[in-house]
């Protein structure tokens, strides 16, 4: 369906075109959630009819005589158009560039980093105690670990962020008191954002908490948790408004056994319970919201978050800045992303 893009094309002499190129760049409202995508620059359809030679066009072939002055040739949006030529694949895009983790120790942060470091990035990982986690792979000996604490007066991370292309926080705690987790969620969120900015780091990836468990549970439980959250997406949003995303799961599954605090499934549990609530009546039933909504919403792997945060940074690399930085609310959302698709 040929309609809505135009692209002005402005020559010196007569020229014929046997064939169109669509623009090698994506306009996109946000990095990688929206309902699509147009590839080519657009601008406003001009009327040529009767202009100083007339142009031409069919969908079969195209011929255009264009005067010294140029015309107007409009071309079409075309529904899944590829991918641009020069756009880089992940392991070309990553490779060498230096990407830190804020809490690449955990259970988010880890996986993060070992994706991270499988497509060729040079990984930086930033916790508390600066030492790779209990049972790591061997993902982790191409890692760098560093020390510091968020909350710390008197914390720099200025060395640790020079180069680095990007920034993925993963910090966040459960548990304790409201300040404790306002501290823990917002204000070290906070400090990381301004910090990557004033270092020069071109973008920002924040995992946060989906929509639906704000929603469902905001009001009832984790005040100073969910206030946190929105804190740190709203510095997120003011600091990097054209060149981050705001990924945003529900329950993360993926660990190597059960736990409470934070609560935590194994594969095979999680893989079940995904699949199962992914069913038609679960869905219709999830849409009533609140507690049951969420409590029938399905979880979302571990390493699905973490292949979002890597699509996303090579989005950016790739195709940004943007319009406005991007949201990926849930876990079909963030699934999706994670498959590469962001359309």
């Amino acid at each position: 369906m040929w309609a809505h893009a135009v692209t002005m094309i402005s020559l010196q002499g007569f020229s014929k075109v046997a064939a169109l190129k669509h623009s090698s760049k994506r306009t996109r409202a946000n990095p990688v959630a929206r309902a699509s995508s147009v590839r080519v620059r657009c601008a406003q359809k001009p009327d040529i009819a009767g202009s100083e030679g007339e142009a031409t066009f069919t969908r079969r072939g195209a011929f255009q005589m264009v005067t010294l002055s140029g015309v107007a040739l409009t071309l079409s949006s075309v529904p899944n158009l590829p991918a641009a030529a020069t756009a880089l694949s992940l392991e070309e895009a990553l490779n060498g560039k230096k990407i830190v983790v804020l809490g690449g120790t955990g259970f988010v942060g880890s996986q993060v980093c070992k994706q991270m470091v499988e497509k060729g990035a040079t990984v930086v990982s930033v916790s508390k105690r600066g030492v790779a986690p209990s049972g790591s792979g061997a993902w982790a000996g191409s890692v760098q670990f560093e020390a510091a604490d968020l909350l710390a007066p008197s914390v720099d991370l200025s060395a640790i962020l020079k180069d680095a292309v990007a920034v993925v926080s993963c910090i966040g705690v459960i548990g304790g008191s409201d300040e404790e987790l306002v501290a823990g969620n917002g204000t070290a969120n906070e400090v990381a954002v301004a910090q990557a900015k004033a270092a020069g780091v071109s973008q920002f990836v924040y995992i946060s908490v989906s929509s639906g468990t704000m929603d469902a549970v905001d009001g009832i439980a984790l005040k100073g948790y969910f206030e946190g959250k929105r804190r740190a997406e709203a510095a997120v949003a003011t600091a990097f408004p054209n060149n981050a995303a705001i990924i945003k799961p529900g329950f993360i599954y993926g660990s190597d056994s059960f736990g409470l605090t934070p609560p935590r499934v194994p594969h095979g549990y999680g893989d079940l319970v995904e699949n199962t609530l992914s069913l038609p009546p679960f869905r219709a039933v999830a849409k009533i919201g609140g507690p049951i909504g969420l409590a029938l919403s399905p979880p979302v792997a571990v390493e699905s978050v973490a292949g979002a945060v890597v699509e996303a940074i090579v989005d950016g690399i790739n195709y940004g800045p943007f319009e406005k930085y991007g949201i990926i609310d849930g876990t079909d959302a963030i699934n999706k992303v994670a498959s590469g698709d962001h359309s």
